[in-house]
């Protein structure tokens, strides 16, 4: 997959129907998975954010996600990426 493709996403929370019902504190977080095709919200024009998420919804956000990290990682500089190596090993160690 081309990684120019699979990191940007030219939706916008203003396509939406429902944007106006988003919480200001929530808006930059939801542009990144919409910019990253993590999420990309329902067919009928709607994000409905405050739906509850089933299981098929989760199983598609976890593997867009995963699909995303695994195109872009290679993005990130080494301090990044030991940060993240050294959370795994503290949490495997139940550091914190």
């Amino acid at each position: 997959m081309n990684d120019q493709r699979r990191t940007r996403s030219h939706q916008k929370l203003s396509d939406y129907q429902d944007h106006n019902s988003f919480p200001a504190w929530a808006t930059k977080d939801i542009e990144k998975m919409l910019q990253f095709n993590i999420m990309t919200g329902h067919a009928n024009g709607t994000f409905s954010l405050y739906e509850n998420t089933d299981r098929a919804q989760m199983a598609k956000i976890i593997a867009q996600f995963l699909e995303f990290w695994n195109t872009c990682r290679h993005l990130l500089d080494g301090r990044y990426l030991f940060m993240i190596e050294s959370i795994k090993i503290k949490k495997q160690m139940e550091i914190f």
